[in-house]
């Protein structure tokens, strides 16, 4: 176990250097293009990539996190995903290209016909490198990972940035997207040692797919429940109007992707291989959600604390109306990852069928949530979604007793001390905002004394995370040295 626990702390070391590093990057470069561009550009992409992302999710298909789970696959395995990956990536993209009238149609934006066209090219340059980067998370490789995320973002960012002072507008964002990908794609195959081979093995598929198939139609469900808000704002209202939401999403994401991502990237092919014991299974999942919600919660708490003075500093005030945006999705933001990790367990213990039902009911929900709070505008969805959340998180926690004797009491139990401390961080830093109106002064300190309180807090009732945590850093700077 205490390899398996330095295997886990390495790996979350290098996923958190690449998620923290790309999210550094990619926010530098974003505040950049946001100087440059219009709301309305980001509004444009975002229509798109709703439709990007369920291709997205037919390419991969589950089969990753199948591949990831089986633990004796072979070469025969990688090659069959390899080979279905690329011929649906090729019928999505067909798909795009030719639907990409209607697409237009659809939102009323004479534009997306040939944005459509080009950025749906991404789907086909994703699928080539699928197989190396899930070999990387399999054998718990990243560094490799890190590497090449952070020297694709670095090229892309260049060229978008360039793009958009040549005003290049829209197109600026579709450059770099599809750049980005391009070098990554590339550096994985560079890195990589295996190569496909013309081999699609009937047996492989069926036994991935066994696994896979559900895991996939939750994969579209979820997706379609995550850009059903993109779909309604961008068709009920304007490219603006998504504009505003995509910016406020996009900080939102920023510190929940990266904490949850580098873990996540980490904790499911760790805890694949105690998916038969029990007790230590429930003991990493349970340590993996404190951790989790630790860092997150009162960094949701300090965003939303500095969230008018950072948009007008670092965005100007154009993209002020996307501040109260910002605020309710930090709600969301801050249990998504909760949310996930329950979901995880039913992967890691092979449930997949009851991953599928779950996601099913929950869009119901979501759908029904959508159909009553629409009429409010889009402060209104927002506001329906985070009381979405409070509902789906129970929902998501209900297996986890059965499965792995973690209840949802016993988890509010675990987090409600953390919530507690970022509330009452929260109310401090309201309290000097109403004592320092500046808003630059707001931007430096606010942070700095919300970090003090919360860390005082946690200190004086020495909540355990807090240790976990210098553990972690005390290895990164002993990594540096």
């Amino acid at each position: 176990m205490s390899t398996l626990r330095d295997k886990a702390i390495k790996g979350v070391l290098w996923s958190l250097t690449e998620r923290f590093g790309n999210q550094a990057i990619q926010f530098f470069i974003g505040l950049i293009l946001a100087r440059l561009l219009l709301p309305e550009d980001y509004g444009l992409i975002g229509m798109i990539l709703v439709f990007i992302s369920f291709a997205q999710v037919f390419v991969e298909g589950g089969f990753s996190s199948a591949l990831i789970r089986k633990t004796n696959a072979n070469d025969s395995d990688y090659s069959t995903v390899f080979w279905f990956n690329l011929i649906v990536a090729s019928i999505c993209y067909l798909l795009l290209f030719f639907s990409a009238t209607f697409i237009s149609c659809f939102f009323t934006e004479p534009k997306l016909i040939l944005l459509t066209k080009v950025v749906g090219l991404n789907v086909i340059v994703n699928s080539l490198g699928i197989i190396q980067k899930t070999i990387l998370i399999k054998n718990l490789n990243f560094k490799t990972q890190a590497t090449i995320n952070l020297s694709s973002i670095i090229i892309s960012g260049f060229i978008g940035v360039y793009c958009a002072y040549s005003e290049f507008g829209v197109w600026a964002l579709v450059i770099q997207n599809l750049s980005k990908n391009l070098v990554m794609s590339i550096a994985f195959w560079v890195s990589s040692n295996w190569r496909p081979k013309f081999i699609f093995s009937k047996s492989s598929f069926k036994e991935l797919y066994g696994f896979g198939s559900n895991l996939l139609f939750s994969s579209l469900i979820n997706v379609i429940s995550e850009n059903l808000y993109s779909i309604i704002i961008g068709k009920l209202y304007n490219a603006k109007s998504l504009g505003y939401y995509t910016r406020a999403n996009q900080f939102q994401k920023l510190p929940v992707s990266s904490i949850y991502g580098a873990i996540s990237a980490v904790s499911f092919p760790v805890l694949a291989e105690i998916q038969h014991e029990d007790i230590k299974l429930k003991e990493g999942y349970r340590s993996m959600i404190k951790l989790v919600a630790f860092v997150l919660f009162p960094i949701m708490a300090i965003l939303i604390s500095i969230s008018k003075s950072m948009i007008h500093v670092v965005l100007t005030d154009k993209w002020l109306p996307s501040v109260p945006i910002l605020q309710i999705l930090c709600i969301v933001g801050a249990f998504y990852p909760l949310h996930a990790i329950n979901l995880d367990i039913l992967k890691v213990k092979g449930r997949s069928d009851l991953f599928f039902r779950l996601e099913i009911f929950k869009q119901i929900l979501n759908v029904l949530m959508i159909v009553v709070s629409f009429k409010w505008g889009v402060i209104g969805l927002v506001w329906g979604s985070v009381m979405l959340n409070f509902v789906c998180y129970y929902l998501n926690s209900f297996f986890s007793k059965s499965l792995v004797n973690y209840s949802f009491i016993n988890q509010v139990r675990d987090l409600l001390p953390l919530a507690c401390f970022s509330i009452i961080t929260l109310l401090a830093l309201f309290v000097i905002k109403t004592i320092i109106t500046n808003l630059n002064i707001q931007l430096v300190i606010l942070p700095f004394v919300g970090v003090l309180v919360y860390c005082f807090l946690s200190s004086i009732f020495k909540i355990q995370e807090m240790s976990i945590l210098k553990e972690i850093i005390l290895k990164i700077i002993i990594k540096r040295k």
